[in-house]
């Protein structure tokens, strides 16, 4: 993968956490919002059973109050308490049975006494008992009559704050959603960029891998031509080797020991890295006798060399002198 992949990636990876960050703020924003217009729509309904509470108690003391006036013009007291609104009838019920019909009885009976002259009974003495009913009962119907208003007023209340949260929401999800889009366009924006860097990071590769190329086949050719000099200088090896072995073969000694240490065990020879001696080499050592007769020594083995002499270890008990020739 070349940088300029990964560096997209990158930002594209960047691009898809911030999306999400702003998708889950959203989300709580929505369902805060959403739990505080569930908690309103709660108060609502439950100001609108208020309200039909209300008004059925109304209508009831209403229904009552019509009654007993078409019946003899006056309200009785200890009115029976209202019933829910699926119970009015038997609200009527109770009303004619227990008081109606009381006063309609008393009614017949002034009529009696006053010989048949209706005209003259103005049921006095049973409608004073209701006058206090009445006040009490315009009182409690003024009462649920505010309490309807003040419940509307609630309910009104509660549809505007509910309709102000709804408003100022939508205004929020607008405000983000132009964020976003905001967002999405500096992205593209910044991916545009991030292609023309791409571009040029392209050609600065194409770039380097001719120039790569270029360098390989150099490399190529001065192989060749370092083969050819080590062919070359094989060549010239082996004639110095062909030389080095016939002078071996025709005796000739490779150098001379210059000094002896017996004590130490060791000893230096005339030859060293300027000659081509490496550590590890090892010579045989001789000497002449009268009439130059060959006398063997013993081995030396190379310890350490230097430009011009080497150090060797004597092997085996070895006597070379000094002036003595090595030969390998």
């Amino acid at each position: 993968m070349t940088p300029s992949s990964r560096q997209s990636g990158a930002v594209h990876i960047m691009f898809l956490i911030i999306t999400i960050v702003i998708a889950l703020v959203g989300w709580g924003l929505w369902f805060g919002q959403l739990t505080e217009n569930e908690q309103l729509v709660v108060d609502k309904e439950s100001a609108i059973e208020d309200t039909s509470q209300a008004e059925s108690e109304a209508f009831q003391y209403k229904k009552a109050f019509e009654i007993v006036v078409a019946s003899v013009g006056g309200i009785p007291t200890d009115m029976p308490p209202a019933l829910p609104e699926e119970q009015a009838p038997d609200h009527e019920k109770l009303v004619q049975s227990n008081y109606v019909a009381v006063i309609e009885k008393k009614a017949k009976e002034i009529v009696k006494f006053f010989k048949g002259d209706r005209s003259n009974t103005k049921l006095f003495t049973a409608s004073q008992p209701g006058e206090a009913l009445v006040t009490k009962l315009e009182s409690e119907n003024a009462r649920l009559m505010a309490e309807l208003t003040t419940a509307k007023a609630d309910k009104a209340t509660a549809e505007k704050a509910n309709d102000d949260m709804v408003s100022a929401h939508n205004n929020e999800l607008s405000q983000k959603n132009d964020a976003m889009t905001q967002l999405r366009q500096k992205n593209a924006t910044k991916e545009q960029q991030l292609e023309g860097q791409k571009d040029g990071l392209s050609n600065e590769l194409r770039a380097i891998t001719d120039k790569h190329d270029s360098a390989i086949a150099a490399h190529t050719k001065e192989l060749i031509r370092v083969t050819e000099e080590n062919a070359s200088l094989d060549r010239d090896v082996r004639d110095i080797k062909l030389t080095e072995r016939t002078h071996r073969e025709r005796n000739k000694p490779d150098g001379q020991v210059t000094d002896v240490d017996y004590r130490r065990g060791t000893c230096y020879i005339n030859i060293g890295t300027k000659h081509g001696l490496r550590r590890g080499t090892r010579f045989r050592t001789y000497g002449f006798a009268k009439g130059k007769v060959k006398v063997f020594r013993g081995y030396i083995v190379v310890r350490d060399t230097e430009r011009d002499r080497s150090l060797c270890a004597l092997e085996n008990g070895a006597q070379p002198r000094r002036t003595d020739y090595v030969t390998s």
